[in-house]
């Protein structure tokens, strides 16, 4: 894929044609801050928790994104903030997935559950893995854009063209053949390589401006107006959850918000409020 309209706005993006790992590719580099990368086939792409993120060839989209969070007077940003570049990251592609369905057509509805996993009618279409290097963080996003229904990796899984129908061509057909990436588009709609460069571009553009400001009020995301932004957008906040939490213990309660770390807070059911920094959300309403 070329991502010709993505290269265009932001020169500094590498394309590869495959990596193991796009976060990789960027750890341990002097490169400057918000320099890119991206490929169409990742072969070990690692997601939150250890967990592999599996990106057939000329299907999905990988793109890492390194920080390198200074404030208006070039201090690096506290530590504490830097839990909220994820979240920003969540919120980025959640908005360019929404956009890009709504200039196709579709309606589906786009959620962002809590910290930062994107879905497309309560199925998981993107998630985001962010790693501290050094005095940088490398923020990795994955999404899947033309995995037909019938090999996508998780029953709770989806992909962009499955909720485009005719008139993105999501036909059978359309998305069978979505490893030929550079396909010309049709009458239907774009080609798999424009559907990727399409979402590329709003999601980079979308980071940017969140990061941008973000760096501007040194990390605060209330000062920045963040925090708001992200709650509002984040369809875990009043919902009844049960949270896997590290060391196999469980937290079921009621989601109440986002707190100035980034944290979600869940409301026990005895009454005790929690502050989850880590851990694995279901959605009690979906079971």
């Amino acid at each position: 894929m070329q991502f010709s309209r993505s290269r265009q706005r932001f020169p500094q993006l590498r394309v590869v044609d495959s990596s193991p790992s796009t976060n990789d590719e960027l750890r341990g580099s002097e490169a400057p801050d918000f320099s890119i990368v991206v490929t169409d086939h990742q072969t070990a792409g690692r997601g939150r928790l250890g967990r592999s993120w599996i990106s057939p060839a000329g299907q999905t989209l990988a793109v890492s994104v390194l920080l390198r969070p200074r404030d208006g007077a070039g201090r690096p940003v506290a530590l504490d903030h830097i839990g909220w570049l994820p979240l920003l990251a969540g919120l980025a592609m959640a908005e360019a997935v929404e956009a890009t369905l709504q200039a196709h057509g579709s309606a589906a509805r786009v959620g962002l559950k809590w910290p930062n996993d994107v879905q497309i009618a309560g199925l998981k279409a993107s998630g985001i893995l962010s790693e501290l290097d050094r005095d940088a963080v490398v923020v990795g996003a994955g999404l899947n854009v033309a995995i037909p229904a019938e090999s996508l990796p998780t029953p709770v899984s989806t992909s962009l063209a499955l909720h485009l129908g005719r008139a993105t061509g999501s036909g059978a057909g359309r998305v069978s053949s979505a490893a030929s990436s550079d396909a010309a588009p049709s009458a239907f709609g774009p080609s798999t390589a424009e559907l990727c460069d399409i979402a590329l571009l709003a999601f980079l553009e979308r980071f940017e401006e969140l990061y941008r400001r973000y760096c501007a009020h040194g990390g605060d995301a209330d000062a920045a107006g963040l925090r708001a932004e992200v709650t509002e957008a984040c369809t875990t906040v009043g919902e009844p959850v049960l949270v896997h939490l590290p060391g196999d213990q469980r937290l079921r309660g009621t989601a109440e918000g986002i707190d100035h770390s980034g944290r979600l807070l869940v409301r026990a059911e005895d009454g005790v409020e929690h502050a989850v920094a880590a851990g694995d959300i279901t959605h009690l309403r979906y079971e």
